[in-house]
């Protein structure tokens, strides 16, 4: 019974070293915590700075194109610090369509910076094959028509009046659907 006493009693003598052990570690690691800039905030300045941007550029004032653009998603395990002034953004691009990146910058007291892809894209009406059409055959009417594409990435150019190619002839075959 003694024995059991003892051993209590070195227990109980460790257990306020053990107490203040853990809250001493407590106290020193939650100092070292620090405040981040969330990547949710993050992609959402960037949307905000391309819609703002597209919003000033002549591609949104032209009202034959509907543009859209993709804020690339930000790894949500992103832990940058907290920026002590205003995000900086800055699109690194002279082009304003396709694959672009946005660099956002923190120039306060732990500065930082990443890039974020952002993809932008325009859609118009253009003229299509209404049928799969041959090489040199005269366009008609009835073969061709306007449809709706992305003309970001469209590197040979397009045509959106159908007026603009009635009694031309093809150079190249052009499927169904296909841009002439």
């Amino acid at each position: 019974q003694r024995q059991e006493q003892e051993t209590t009693g070195n227990n109980m003598r460790k257990t306020p070293f053990y107490s203040a052990l853990l809250l001493a570690s407590c106290l020193l690691t939650s100092g070292f915590a620090q405040a981040i800039t969330s990547p949710q905030s993050i992609q959402s300045a960037v949307h905000r700075y391309v819609d703002k941007l597209l919003k000033q550029h002549t591609l949104i004032n032209n009202s034959d194109q509907r543009i859209s653009f993709d804020v690339a998603r930000i790894d949500p395990n992103l832990r940058m610090p907290s920026c002590s002034k205003s995000l900086s953004l800055k699109k690194n691009e002279a082009r304003m369509l396709g694959r672009i990146s946005v660099q956002v910058r923190c120039n306060g007291s732990n500065p930082w910076q990443i890039y974020v892809p952002v993809t932008i894209k325009a859609f118009q009406q253009v003229v299509t094959a209404a049928t799969p059409l041959r090489r040199e055959q005269r366009l008609e009417a009835g073969l061709v028509e306007l449809t709706e594409k992305e003309v970001s990435n469209l590197s040979q150019g397009y045509f959106s009046s159908v007026e603009e190619v009635i009694g031309k002839s093809l150079k190249r075959p052009v499927p169904f659907n296909g841009v002439i």
